[in-house]
Formats: C-alpha cells, sequence, structure tokens
C-alpha cells in the first residue's frame, strides 16, 4: 500500500465506524456541562432537593443525548441521597439501559458505576462498591484518562481501607498518584497523599506516615475547606494511634470546625466522637460528655448515612463515661452486645474498645471484668499487629514490583531512543496494522451488530407467543365466567351444591383479575390456592394433605409476584403427583424470604416427575409450566437479577418432587414496549 492511498483508507475507516454512533455534544456544550456538574456535586449531597431543581432545569434545555443522560444520572443520586431509593433506582436503570442500546458510551458508564459504587459505600456495602468502582475503571480504561479516572482510583482506594485492605488501597493510592502526575492534576494530590498517609498510618509506619502529612501541610491551604477537614481528621487519628493526644486533639478540633463551617454534618459528628475518644483516655469525662452531647444533636439528622460500627463505637464512648462516672448498670446494655461480631473486622477499634473498659473495671475493682476486658484487648492487638506485619509485607512486595516496572521503563525509553534510525519505517507500519485493525473491527462489529439483531427478533417472536397465550389466558376465564352466570339459575334449584358453586366462582373471579396482568399480589395467589385447594378437597374427601409454611417477614398484600405463579403447581401437584393416591399424600406450600430473593415451592411426595409419564385427562392443556418458565426466562432480560424456576425430584430415600420459584425482591414485571 503506498502513502498516498492512506488518507483514503483512514476516512473509509472513519466512515464505517460512525454509521453506528450518534451525533457527539459541541466540544464547547460539553466542558460547559461538565463545569455546571462539578459545581453541583457538593450541593447534591448537602440539599438534594435543590440539586435535583437545579438538574432539572438544566436537562430541559440540553439538545445532546448522551450530556441529557448524564445529567439524569446526577438527578438519580440526587433522589439517592434524599431518600428515594426506588425513584432513584429506576433511574438509574434508565440510564445503564441507555448505555446498554448506544455502545460506546464508556464515559457515562463509567460515571454511572461511580455514582453507585459511591452509594454502595456510604451504607457500608464495601464488597458490592468495590466491584461497581472496578467496572467504572474498566470503562475509563476504553478512552483517554481524565479526572474522573484519578477519582475512581481514590473511591476505590478509600473503600478498599474501610473493607481492611490496606494492601490493595496502597496500590490504588499509588496508581491515583501515577494518574495525578501524568495529567498534571495537583487538586487531587491532596487525597492522594492523605489516602497513602491512612495506608501507612494502619501498617504502623508511623515515619512514612508523617511524611505524606507533611507533604500536604506544606500546600495545605491551597486546597478547599473539606479537603482540609479530611486531612486534619487523618491527621488526628494518626496522632492518637500513637497515644500522642494532645496534638490529636488539636487536629480533631480543626476538623469539627471545618466540618461545621462547609456544612457537612455527618463528618462534623465523626470528630466529635474522636474528641470524645481522646478525652475519655486523659479521662477528662466533663469534656468527654460535652462532645457525645454534640453528638446526639446532629445524630437524628444523618443517622440514615451512619454504618453500624459508627454508631456502636458512639455507643462504647458512652458506656465508658458512665463507667468513668460510677454509673457501670446504664453501661450494661452496651456491654451485653456482642462488639467483636458488630466490629468483627476492626481489630483496632475493639483493642482501643475493651482497653478502655479494662481500665475502668480497674478503677472501679471490678478484678474479674477488668482481666477479662484486658485479655481480649490483648488479643486484638496482636491481631492488629500480625496483620499490619503481614501488610507490610505484602505492601513492601508491591513497591519492590513497582519500582522494577518502573526502572524497566526507563531501559525501554533509552533503548527506544537508540533505535531512532528506524522510527519512520516503523510509523509506516504501525499506521498500516492500526488500519487492518480497525477494519477487522469495524468487520466484527457489523457481524456483532447482526446477530444481536437476530437475537432481538427471536426474542420479540417469543415476547409475541407469550403476549397471544396471555390474550388466550384471559378469553378462556371471561367465557367461562359468562357460561357459569348463565348456567346459575338452574344450580341455585340444587341448594346442596350451593357452596361449592360460591367457592367455583370466587376461584373463577380471582383468576379473571389475576389473568389482567402479569403480576398479582401474593396475598392474592395464596387466596386463589386456598379456594383452589378447599374445591379439590370437597371431591377427593380431603385428600392430600395439604400443609402451608409463610414466612412471618413477608408482607402478602404488598409484595408482588408472578400471576398464577402458586396455582400452576399446585394444581400439578394435586392433579397428577399422587398415583393412586394413598392416606399418606401430602403437599408442602411455602413462601420464604431468603436475603435479597422470595422463594415459592410447591413439594409433594408423590411418585416424581417424568413428563412424558403423565396421563392427560383431556380436560388440561398441559402447557401451564410451560409458560410460567417461558415467562420467567423472558422477564429475565429485563430485570439485572434473575429469578429462577425449577422443578427437581427429591433425592433418595424421600421420594416427590419440588418446583421453586426464586424471584428478586426488586424484581420488575415489566415488559418493554417494541421501540424500547
Amino acid at each position: 500500500m503506498t502513502l498516498q492511498s492512506l488518507p483514503l483508507m483512514l476516512t473509509l475507516a472513519a466512515t464505517l465506524l460512525a454509521t453506528g454512533c450518534h451525533k457527539p455534544a459541541e466540544p464547547h456544550e460539553e466542558a460547559e456541562l461538565d463545569s455546571t456538574l462539578q459545581q453541583l456535586k457538593h450541593l447534591v449531597t448537602t440539599n438534594p432537593p435543590l440539586a435535583y431543581s437545579k438538574l432539572d432545569s438544566i436537562q430541559r434545555l440540553l439538545t445532546d443525548s448522551c450530556g441529557w443522560w448524564r445529567t439524569e444520572l446526577f438527578k438519580a443520586t440526587s433522589l439517592e441521597w434524599d431518600g428515594q431509593h426506588d425513584r432513584s433506582e429506576r433511574a438509574y436503570r434508565q440510564v445503564e439501559d441507555w448505555c446498554r442500546r448506544h455502545p460506546g458510551q464508556y464515559r457515562l458508564q463509567g460515571e454511572l458505576w461511580h455514582h453507585r459504587g459511591t452509594n454502595l459505600q456510604t451504607h457500608g456495602e464495601y464488597d458490592e462498591a468495590i466491584a461497581c468502582y472496578k467496572k467504572a475503571q474498566q470503562c475509563y480504561d476504553r478512552f483517554p484518562k481524565t479526572d474522573a479516572a484519578i477519582r475512581t482510583s481514590l473511591n476505590l482506594a478509600d473503600t478498599y481501607m474501610l473493607n481492611g485492605k490496606p494492601v490493595e488501597a496502597a496500590d490504588q493510592y499509588h496508581l491515583s498518584l501515577f494518574l495525578c502526575d501524568s495529567l498534571h492534576n495537583a487538586a487531587l494530590r491532596l487525597a492522594t497523599y492523605t489516602g497513602l498517609a491512612q495506608v501507612y498510618m494502619e501498617l504502623g509506619n508511623y515515619t512514612l506516615s508523617h511524611y505524606y502529612f507533611n507533604l500536604i501541610g506544606r500546600k495545605l491551604d491551597s486546597y478547599p475547606l473539606s479537603d482540609q477537614a479530611y486531612y486534619y481528621s487523618f491527621l488526628g487519628n494518626c496522632y492518637y494511634y500513637q497515644e500522642r493526644y494532645e496534638p490529636a486533639k488539636q487536629a480533631f478540633r480543626q476538623s469539627a470546625a471545618l466540618n461545621r463551617l462547609t456544612a457537612q454534618p455527618k463528618n462534623e459528628l465523626i470528630s466529635y466522637c474522636n474528641l470524645a475518644e481522646v478525652y475519655l483516655m486523659q479521662d477528662s469525662l466533663k469534656q468527654a460528655a460535652r462532645m457525645l452531647a454534640r453528638y446526639d444533636s446532629i445524630l437524628p439528622h444523618v443517622r440514615h448515612q451512619l454504618s453500624e460500627q459508627l454508631i456502636f463505637n458512639a455507643m462504647s464512648l458512652k458506656a465508658d463515661l458512665y463507667i468513668a462516672r460510677g454509673e457501670p448498670d446504664k453501661a450494661l446494655p452496651v456491654l451485653r452486645m456482642n462488639a467483636d461480631s458488630i466490629l468483627h473486622d476492626m481489630p483496632r477499634t475493639l483493642m482501643f474498645h475493651y482497653r478502655r473498659l479494662a481500665l475502668y473495671a480497674r478503677r472501679h475493682e471490678r478484678w474479674k471484668l477488668a482481666t477479662e476486658m484486658q485479655e481480649k484487648s490483648n488479643h486484638y492487638a496482636k491481631t492488629l499487629s500480625s496483620e499490619q506485619n503481614r501488610s507490610m509485607v505484602q505492601e513492601l512486595s508491591q513497591r519492590f514490583t513497582r519500582d522494577t516496572t518502573m526502572l524497566r521503563q526507563q531501559l525501554v525509553l533509552a533503548d527506544y531512543k537508540a533505535r531512532t534510525a528506524y522510527q519512520q519505517n516503523l510509523i509506516i507500519l504501525t499506521i498500516s496494522l492500526g488500519i487492518i485493525v480497525v477494519l477487522t473491527v469495524v468487520i466484527i462489529l457489523l457481524a456483532y451488530r447482526r446477530h444481536a439483531q437476530r437475537r432481538q427478533k427471536q426474542q420479540m417472536e417469543q415476547m409475541a407467543n407469550l403476549r397471544m397465550n396471555i390474550v388466550r389466558n384471559r378469553m378462556s376465564p371471561h367465557y367461562m365466567f359468562n357460561v357459569v352466570g348463565a348456567l346459575l339459575p338452574k344450580m341455585q334449584r340444587h341448594p346442596e351444591l350451593k357452596e361449592e358453586v360460591d367457592l367455583f366462582i370466587d376461584l373463577l373471579r380471582g383468576t379473571l383479575v389475576s389473568s389482567d396482568s402479569m403480576a398479582t399480589s401474593l396475598g392474592h395467589e395464596l387466596k386463589m390456592v386456598e379456594r383452589y385447594v378447599e374445591l379439590h378437597h370437597r371431591s377427593h374427601y380431603n385428600r392430600p394433605l395439604v400443609t402451608w409454611e409463610i414466612d412471618p417477614r413477608l408482607q402478602p398484600d404488598t409484595l408482588q409476584v408472578l400471576s398464577m405463579s402458586l396455582q400452576i403447581p399446585v394444581e400439578n401437584a394435586l392433579k397428577h403427583a399422587f398415583c393412586p393416591p394413598s392416606a399418606d399424600d401430602v403437599v408442602h406450600i411455602a413462601a420464604l424470604h431468603k436475603g435479597e430473593y422470595i422463594e415459592i415451592s410447591v413439594t409433594d411426595n408423590g411418585i416424581g416427575y417424568e413428563p412424558g409419564r403423565i396421563r392427560r385427562t383431556g380436560r388440561d392443556t398441559g402447557s401451564g409450566l410451560r409458560i410460567l418458565s417461558r415467562t420467567v426466562h423472558i422477564l429475565n432480560q429485563y430485570n439485572r437479577y434473575q429469578a429462577s424456576f425449577h422443578i427437581t425430584n427429591l433425592p433418595a430415600p424421600l421420594h416427590g418432587t419440588r418446583m421453586m420459584l426464586r424471584l428478586p425482591v426488586s424484581y420488575s414485571f415489566t415488559l418493554p414496549c417494541k421501540g424500547d
């Protein structure tokens, strides 16, 4: 290929790549939106309703679709901070769906996972937050690095620290420092240095920790007040771990003052807890009580933002204060709580907790309690020391690896400079290979798009078949209801059939109501099954025995489940499970709450499930279980968390069948329109 044909090939490749993309926003519009969203970030957490209103006004003026959805993402976060979790989750899913329908929106996808990670971190769900931040990093790796990549690394590192993983945190802090140097971002160096100082503080390397604190202190006045508050909070912790209580108090006081000035009540509350802890260690009970009183005045406003560990730590401090004042009875509720399970991953906090309790127990000559508390404190001190030593070795290994990598990079650069004579040929070869790769990618994308279109067509056909089945199921109850209405006057001539007829009409009416929607309440489904079982038992001498197990934590009147999801399995069990019937036949119906899932199961002790062996009576269609399974399969394609429907035979020596439907608590039963 000649150099003269190169521009033509590049133009062709660019044209092909642009066929599947929408028109991007103008650079100046995107920059203005970035600036506006950055300015509103603080307002989102401090005054969510006002932030939502301003974002909504901005959104109405936007013409670029990506910018519109970015603003929608910030509105969703405002709703999350305002406590409107359901509306927030719906908005997040809409943003995610839009990104899925518009491949290549890696920046918006990265921001979405970043926002989700921040929300999870705030609620103390650290493992889930880490997973979200990693997904955000994968998205940011798809295009040139920006400040967003630095913030994601910082937040991921902070979450690792909160999750008790300082070695992983150190790796992410060093990555963010590398990105700060590469992007010449001096503003985020403060958070990076603070994080590294915190890491080495947790590892017990106070010399290196103060080295990073001193780097920050040289330019501390140039940073925002909120960042200065974080700096003083971590510095106070470092002094406290060294048992240098006077400088720790000064740092915590400055942190509290700055948090009050910047309207950060949660961080101000944490500063008061830290001050109370220092005063207790110095036996300054009056000052400790004053700090805890300030904590109590702020707590009602930020309780939903606090973790269980932080709330327990404050309760522990109050218990210590009661014991120090000679009021041990008031401390009993806290002493009886299992601190080891609440603070299971916080050995340092447990060490200080039991050390204070041992100190006050000795002062009041409660020697047995003092010995017990001191032994627990020593145990967690050894655990902390062991973790610090192990983490320090791992961190040193990582530092050695990073230094070795940098040395290799320098050698590669030196070798590259020595071969400048081959640069021109290398560039030409690289461009040629790049064009080939681009064309290959274009072909792969086109093939993937056609595959996706075929798959979407198949899904639409399945949805059409399912909707047709639903229509048929609706028509049948309507028709039967009309027939029963016509025959009802004749049936009234036989009073002995009145109860059975009334029960049948109630069951038919309930089925007709259920057929109008994809989902119904668990309570309605249970009532329909109860009526069906009663009607069945009237003609089968109350056999088989039907037992019920309904989890008391469930709210049947509000909990939504798939229509007929319980009735169809019960019908199949009563019709086909017992052949021949016996006095020991049992059908067990259960609805249980299992974490994030609802389990609905029907278990029998019959002959087992073999579809080919079922004898048709001519009064059933044989399609109930198939429609139920297909419905779950199609709905799963529009839900993040998957439902499942399984039919299994019980293992020997048991016999019988279990039909189980597992539904996520947040499962959506809405099918999108074809144009969505």
